[in-house]
Parts: C-alpha cells; sequence; structure tokens
C-alpha cells in the first residue's frame, strides 16, 4: 500500500514540529554538540518552533499536567546539569501529540541521511575536521581510527546505526534478506574506518532482529516474556558489574570493554548522586569518561530523571508487545543496548526510540472522556490557526515524486554506471596516486597532540590561583623571548651532536610555538598552588623524540639561574599524549605547520592505502549514479 507523502493534511502545528526536528536531527547529522556555537543557534531555533507547536495543540487535562511535570523536571535538571539537551529531549517527547511517527521517521531519513552524507563527504574532501585517534587493535597492530567528520569513530558508526533505523522503518514490511546484505555491506564499510566493535555488532544485532521481527508475525508467551528482560538486564549490567572490577572475572570483562565498565565505578563511587541532576566535580585524569548512558543519566540528571526513564520504556515495552509492533521492539531493544556502551539514549535525537514514548503517551487510543484543556484566550485563536492546512508546498511535492518515480524505474542502469565508474577510479588511484613511506594528518584531525614535560615546585605555597599564574607568565615571557630561544638552539647545536640536522632547521618562531604553560588539573581541584607546568609539544613530524627531549633539557638548563632567584625545582615528566579537551592544553595555536606526523608504520601506510581506495571508489560511483540519474531525469523530461 502506498504511504501518505509528508504534504499530506500538514497542519501549521505539524509543520512547527517538524521545523523543530529537521534543526535537531541536522545538528547531530553534522556532528555537533554543545560545544558548537552553530548547535546552540539551531536549538534555540528549535526551542522557539517546539514552544508553538505546544501552544498550537489541545491537550486534555491530564495530557497538559502530564506535560507540565515532565517539563518541570527537565528544566531544573537542566539547571542543575548545565545540559540542555534534557530539555530539548522532553519536549519533544511531549510534542508527539496528533504527530504521525511514521511520516517524521521518513522526513528523518531524508534530513538525518543528507546531514550524514554532507559530513562524511566535507571530512574526506577535507572542509571539516576529520578527528583521529590512533589504537591499538589486537592482531592487526596500530591503526587510525576515524571519525569521518563526527567527533570519534565511535560516533560515526552511532550515526550510521541511527541511519539504518530510519531506513529499515520506513522499508516496513518490504525489508528482506537483499535489504540485510547491502545494509549489513555498508556496516562493514563503516567499520572498516570506525573500528568501532559495538557499532558493528550493534548495527548487525540490529538488522538480523529486525528481519526476525517482521518475519514474525505473532509472539510466543515465551517470546513475550523475553521481550520484557533487555531493559531490567541493561540496568543490572550498568549499575552491578561495576562494582565487580576487582575479581577476575570484572578485570576480563572490563578489559573487553576498555575499561567502561571501570570508569561506570568511578563515577558511580565518587561523584555526588542527587535527585535532580548536578555538575561533575572535577575529574582526576582526562581519560577518565562516562560510556554508559544509565550512568550519565543517574549521575547528570538524577534518580528522578533516571525512574521516569526506566518506567516509561517499560511502558512501552509492554505497549508495543501487546499490540504487535515487533520492528518498534527492535528499535528500542538495540538502543537498550547500546545504552550499556555509549551515552547517548538520554537524547531524543540519537535514541530516536524516545519518540515511541511520545507516540504512546499522547496519541494513544483511549475511548474514555477525560477533560479536555479549556480553549481561552490567546490559546483558542492558536489552536484555531495550528489546525490550518499548509498547501504551498503540494504542487512541487508532486513534481518531485515524479521525478523520483522515473529514476527508480531505471536504476538497473544507474547501478551498472556507478559500478563501472568506481572500477575505474580504483584503476585511477592504483596507477598514478604515489606511495607515501608515512602518513601525515591537518592538525584539525587531532584529538591530541604528543609532548614532553616539566613541573616547576615552588618553596612556598601561594594563597592565590593568580599569584601563581603571575609567576607562570613570567616564565612564558622569558622562554618565547627570541633571544632566550636563540641561545636555547645555539647550545642544541653544540651539545646535541647526533641529531645536529634536525635542530639546525629549528628556528626561534618553531621553538616558541612549541613552549606551552599550564597548571597541572589536580592543582586546580586542590587549591594548593605550588606547581606549574612547561610542556614541548612534538608539532613537527621531521624532528625526532630525542631532539625533543634534549630541547627540553636545554630550556630548563638555561632557566637553572632564574629558577635559584624564584625558589624552585624542576621535575621532568616522562612523554605524554595531550587531548584537546584538557582545558588550555590545547593545538589550535599551533599555525607554523599545516599537517603532523603521526607514525612511520609501513602497517598504517598500507592501512590508508586501502581506505583511500574504498574512498575513491566510492566517490567514483557516487560521481557515475549523479551522472547517469541525472540523464535519465533529463531524458525523461524531455519524453
Amino acid at each position: 500500500m502506498k504511504q501518505n507523502s509528508i504534504i499530506d493534511s500538514l497542519t501549521i502545528k505539524g509543520l512547527s514540529y517538524y521545523i523543530f526536528f529537521i534543526l535537531m536531527l541536522t545538528a547531530k547529522g553534522l556532528g555537533l554538540d554543545s560545544g558548537d556555537k552553530l548547535y546552540y543557534v539551531l536549538s534555540l531555533a528549535a526551542l522557539a518552533c517546539i514552544a508553538c507547536k505546544l501552544c498550537m495543540t489541545e491537550y486534555r487535562f491530564i495530557e497538559a499536567v502530564a506535560i507540565g511535570m515532565l517539563v518541570l523536571i527537565a528544566f531544573f535538571a537542566y539547571i542543575n546539569s548545565g545540559r540542555l539537551g534534557i530539555v530539548l529531549s522532553v519536549l519533544a517527547i511531549v510534542g508527539m501529540k496528533d504527530m504521525d511517527i511514521g511520516k517524521l521517521f521518513r522526513l528523518g531519513l531524508v534530513t538525518f541521511g543528507a546531514s550524514f552524507i554532507v559530513t562524511v563527504l566535507g571530512a574526506i574532501s577535507g572542509f571539516i575536521p576529520n578527528p583521529l585517534v590512533v589504537h591499538e587493535k589486537g592482531a592487526i597492530g596500530e591503526v587510525i581510527r576515524w571519525g569521518m567528520g563526527y567527533s570519534t569513530g565511535n560516533i560515526f558508526h552511532v550515526s550510521y546505526f541511527i541511519l539504518v533505523v530510519l531506513l529499515v522503518y520506513h522499508m516496513d514490511a518490504r525489508y528482506g534478506l537483499k535489504n540485510l546484505f547491502w545494509l549489513m555491506m555498508g556496516n562493514i564499510l563503516v567499520f572498516v574506518f570506525s573500528l568501532s566493535y559495538t557499532g558493528v555488532a550493534v548495527t548487525s544485532f540490529y538488522l538480523l532482529l529486525n528481519l526476525y521481527a517482521i518475519k514474525r508475525k505473532r509472539l510466543s508467551l515465551s517470546e513475550r516474556v523475553l521481550c520484557q528482560l533487555p531493559l531490567p538486564l541493561c540496568f543490572l549490567f550498568s549499575f552491578i558489574v561495576p562494582f565487580l572490577v576487582k575479581y577476575p572475572l570484572g578485570q576480563k570483562l572490563d578489559s573487553l570493554l576498555q575499561a567502561r565498565l571501570s570508569f561506570s565505578s568511578y563515577y558511580l563511587t565518587n561523584q555526588p548522586i542527587t535527585l535532580l541532576g548536578t555538575r561533575m566535580k572535577e575529574v582526576p585524569y582526562s581519560w577518565v569518561i562516562m560510556d554508559n548512558g544509565y550512568v550519565y543519566i543517574l549521575m547528570t540528571f538524577g534518580v528522578i530523571v533516571l525512574l521516569l526513564f526506566i518506567l516509561a520504556y517499560m511502558s512501552a515495552v509492554i505497549t508495543y508487545t501487546r499490540r504487535g509492533e515487533h520492528g518498534k521492539l527492535a528499535i528500542i531493544f538495540c538502543f537498550l543496548l547500546y545504552g550499556i556502551m555509549e551515552q547517548f539514549i538520554s537524547n531524543a535525537f540519537m535514541n530516536l526510540s524516545l519518540l515511541f514514548i511520545g507516540e504512546m503517551l499522547f496519541n494513544a487510543q483511549n475511548p474514555r472522556k477525560i477533560m479536555r484543556l479549556q480553549k481561552i484566550g490567546i490559546f483558542s485563536g492558536l489552536i484555531k490557526i495550528g489546525e490550518k492546512k499548509v498547501l504551498f508546498l503540494k504542487k512541487k511535492s508532486v513534481r518531485r515524486e515524479k521525478v523520483v518515480e522515473k529514476i527508480v524505474h531505471r536504476r538497473k542502469w544507474i547501478w551498472l554506471s556507478a559500478g563501472m565508474a568506481g572500477v575505474l577510479s580504483i584503476f585511477v588511484y592504483i596507477s598514478f596516486e604515489p606511495k607515501a613511506d608515512y602518513i601525515t594528518v591537518p592538525l584539525t584531525a587531532l584529538n591530541y597532540i604528543d609532548a614532553q614535560g616539566a613541573l616547576f615546585h615552588t618553596e612556598d605555597v601561594y594563597e592565590q590561583k593568580s599569584d601563581l599564574n603571575n609567576l607562570m607568565e613570567h616564565y612564558r615571557q622569558i622562554t618565547t623571548d627570541e633571544n632566550f630561544c636563540n641561545k636555547v638552539l645555539s647550545e642544541l647545536k653544540k651539545n646535541d651532536g647526533n641529531n645536529v640536522d634536525e635542530a639546525a632547521d629549528l628556528t626561534a618562531g618553531k621553538l616558541k610555538s612549541m613552549v606551552e604553560f599550564s597548571l597541572p588539573q589536580y592543582v586546580h581541584s586542590s587549591g594548593i598552588y605550588n606547581v606549574f607546568r612547561m610542556r614541548i609539544l612534538e608539532t613537527d613530524c621531521d624532528i625526532s623524540e630525542e631532539t625533543y627531549v634534549s630541547i627540553l633539557k636545554e630550556i630548563t638548563g638555561e632557566l637553572q639561574s632564574e629558577n635559584e632567584k624564584a625558589g624552585i625545582s624542576t621535575e621532568l615528566l616522562i612523554p605524554e599524549r595531550i587531548w584537546k579537551s584538557e582545558g588550555t592544553d590545547r593545538i589550535e595555536h599551533i599555525v607554523y605547520k599545516d599537517s603532523y606526523f603521526v607514525k612511520k608504520d609501513g602497517n598504517i601506510v598500507r592501512t590508508e592505502q586501502i581506505r583511500t581506495a574504498i574512498i575513491w571508489m566510492l566517490m567514483g560511483a557516487m560521481t557515475g549514479s549523479i551522472i547517469s540519474g541525472a540523464c535519465v531525469a533529463g531524458v525523461n523530461r524531455k519524453t
């Protein structure tokens, strides 16, 4: 049966919600988060749209009370945690009144699909940053994990999973083995770049589970009982297993999950648990992250929000099991499973199953007569405006559907053209692309940079942080003085005979760009102001680590007389890797080099050559399909 177009029977209030949904889904599809200014701009515009939708919708009295309570709880959780996402997610849920989930997901497929493609293409072409991390992956050895425009490889794979969910839900009963095969190929292809075991496993599980859900018309009693287990199992795993890491089995599981259990244990035992959320205390180590969605909800938004989350999902699972809507159950179970590995499940624009809760709560078929929200004053007029139809998009929609129908009719020819163009692109790459000895990447791709460091201990503890900062600034001015830098370079060339060629290429400007001062994290949190830090950032791939160590030693040696005057002792540190998120320890200020050396390693080079060949093939196939599709559309328009 042909599905109704989104444009059919579109009302002004429906359009308001669609715009709200498009803006927020686009933000997530582009990889934006709370650290991006554009995210806040889109969020403010989205808030205006959802406010219009709520004012133009008629609610029953009990619904209005429920909405007021949920929004109030979300608002206080936002005030306490500083996380706007909880408010946006709750508004997405309560705004589902009179909305068609099928049409919403079709719109989401177009919106998120376009954003996903733009983000990945932008990262490949270099228009937007393409974050990377070098990881040790078992027998493979060291490999690069690409974010492809998203913050990490994990989020890249999460985004593909969301796209798959939207597409498969749109297919509904048409989903079959052929679709499973091609989407699984896409899953493997994304894994080649993301190297996200969680992403490839959960996506594969969903593709298989949904096929079973489609083919299984009616569940047996045992299957209905099994449907009630995923939520409590995920909950118990999140809050019980982290306390078992001291036992051998827990340690093995923790290692398998890349220390996620240890991280959860740290937050559950060292951070405050509140009713309506709080801001986290400063974490002593930057690598301690909250990679469990259930723990994240509890620690960030509080006990009340977590209980509402659990109760809502319990109701949703029971409701959809009773209705026999197995496809929705498959989506819910996979997002719940993702929640024990990632923190995004509280966000309705990534965890799309939260929208099912809105559908269940506000679009339930209830024959009982319940008091409606009284239509008075301005709301009465807004409700009438909200019910008006939007017709100006109808004509363009019909024309677009005809073009799509013609392209679908000639899809085999388009597929053949895409395949030929992809094969030709690989041939061109192999024939003409020079083979590299090592890999360089743009600085914007890095979440980290390697560094050599030293601590400067003062004899006395300063009462104010500003006093220690003033001393640190004094040292910064000394080490960035051109005469000081030239003196260090002169001594380096004399003493470092083994690396004299590397030292000869250094200039005072380069040396100044490598030096960075900051206060250690534990100084900020402890309030004991007697230590600051100097780092030499390894920004130049042509300089060996040994030379960087020599640079650090020469600088600290030249500062010896200044140390004696100020009563300071110096302690050299082991090499470290600095993450961009560590406060002022950032690398954006480095302007002397466009690219950064990753590793002179044959394994990494070979892996990147294979990935680059795949990118050439995909770009060629995409170009071929676009050209052939345009030709088909042009020919059909003439005929």
